[in-house]
């Protein structure tokens, strides 16, 4: 089993671009989807629950089960939300 924050860092360390679609749940809040785009190993934009940007991707990390794809696109239509790094919103996600 491997936790978001696991395939996060996998994406980070390998560097790649693309799309991270999740499906799962999170206690107290219920079914969650969202997406997660990457340039690079650096997260730029999150959507989930109608939203998009920084505050999301905490909600998204608190997913304890569930499933995910990745796809090495990303819609051209997205825009970076996000300035920071990847691994500071890991270790800010550590919190949750």
């Amino acid at each position: 089993d491997f936790s978001v924050k696991d395939i996060i860092k996998f994406i980070l360390s390998s560097k790649k671009t693309g799309t991270l679609s999740i499906s799962g749940k999170v206690k107290f809040y219920g079914t969650i989807k969202g997406k997660i785009y990457f340039d690079k190993g650096e997260i730029i934009n999150v959507e989930a629950a109608g939203k998009e940007g920084e505050s999301v991707i905490y909600l998204i990390l608190m997913a304890d089960e569930g499933s995910f794809s990745f796809s090495k696109e990303i819609d051209k239509k997205v825009k970076r939300k996000i300035e920071k790094k990847t691994e500071e919103i890991l270790l800010e996600g550590r919190m949750f």
